[in-house]
């Protein structure tokens, strides 16, 4: 080999050197060339990642239609990296279970978080667990109370550990009759109070339920049209259909919503729910990343055309609700579509969702149905 030879070789080495070392040390550090720059935009940027946590655990994970990552066992999490910044098709498949799927957007530097997933199974099962029920409550402590009618007068039973125990009768109330219109829970003790009609009149009478033999106490100036709870240094007042909040070091009560048929707080304590006749929102006790939302904010989750009846928390992040002819669950992550699930097609379902059990049950035409367990 020539001198002259070696001395271009040695150039050419020296020449890769130069150029490759400082792009392999960018490359490490998540530089990227972006050949479909947009006006503005870099021609060398930095990439950002997407981290996943869902349930169940080992789900596949697909952006814009390829696998790129599966969650781990122990945690059900996984960190996919070095995308350019831009929107994103994130999928998250698992066997057996219906997909989630949202448009992300990932930005220089930054890892997009959704961390709250559920999936939920392919089919639901429910399964009849009694018969010619005439209404339903469920208590604060997650028991079930329901009312059936022999051809003399209504009983009211309760319904706890797959054991139905009689609380009590009609004429327990009153020899001559009486029409319960509502079973109202305390906010403070385990009593119940019967809402009823007799002779035209409203009566109130409150009981404990685990007192033996049991005894009946007429309220004679019972207001159960100012409900007050107090959550997180919040207070929520619901004065007939309107619902109010008194924020931290305040005096005076701000009405949030009007025609507000029930609200619920969130299991983490962050996140009040309430439903009118067609909206779903949400009023939050602290911030939250997803959605981005402030404490003290709200947030109109749903408008919907059919009627909605009821509506509870599934964990924090997903809302199951009723209309008057479908069961449903949404997610509150209202980056792009939400993803919604039709549980089950049924004609005016009642509907109260089990936290402890994590079960669904649904009272339709007199029949109580049960569900299979639907996290998984």
């Amino acid at each position: 080999m020539t001198k002259k030879s070696r001395t271009i070789i040695f150039s050419i080495f020296s020449f890769l050197f130069i150029i490759g070392g400082p792009s392999a040390i960018l490359y490490s550090q998540g530089y990227r060339l972006n050949l479909n720059t947009e006006e503005g935009e870099k021609l060398i940027t930095q990439t950002g990642g997407i981290f996943i946590k869902a349930a169940p655990r080992q789900v596949e994970i697909y952006i814009d239609g390829k696998l790129r990552e599966k969650t781990d066992f122990l945690f059900g999490s996984a960190l996919v990296e070095n995308f350019l910044p831009g929107k994103y098709n994130v999928e998250v498949n698992k066997t057996g279970y219906l997909p989630w799927e949202k448009t992300l957007e990932i930005k220089e530097k930054e890892v997009t978080e959704a961390k709250s997933i559920l999936l939920f199974p392919e089919e639901f099962s429910f399964n009849l667990l009694t018969e010619e029920i005439e209404d339903i409550w469920f208590t604060p402590e997650q028991t079930i109370i329901f009312k059936k009618a022999t051809t003399s007068e209504w009983i009211l039973s309760l319904y706890k550990s797959e054991e139905e125990t009689e609380l009590l009768r009609e004429s327990d109330v009153y020899s001559k009759g009486a029409k319960l219109t509502n079973i109202i829970f305390s906010a403070t003790s385990s009593d119940l109070i019967l809402e009823t009609e007799i002779a035209k009149n409203k009566r109130y009478f409150n009981f404990d339920p685990e007192e033996t033999p049991l005894s009946l106490t007429e309220l004679k100036n019972f207001n159960q049209e100012i409900i007050e709870y107090a959550y997180n240094n919040y207070t929520f007042k619901k004065e007939g259909e309107s619902l109010c909040v008194q924020s931290p070091n305040s005096d005076l009560f701000e009405k949030i919503a009007d025609s507000v048929k029930e609200f619920r707080i969130s299991p983490d304590h962050k996140k009040l729910l309430y439903f009118t006749k067609h909206e779903i929102s949400i009023f939050f006790l602290d911030d939250t990343i997803v959605p981005n939302k402030k404490k003290g904010e709200k947030m109109v989750l749903l408008r919907l055309s059919d009627n909605i009846t009821n509506c509870y928390w599934i964990k924090s992040n997903h809302i199951i609700f009723s209309t008057d002819d479908n069961i449903k669950i949404t997610e509150i992550d209202n980056r792009d579509t939400l993803n919604i699930i039709d549980v089950i097609e049924i004609k005016n379902p009642e509907i109260f969702w089990n936290e402890n059990e994590e079960k669904l049950y649904y009272l339709s035409e007199n029949n109580l149905f049960i569900s299979d367990t639907l996290l998984p």
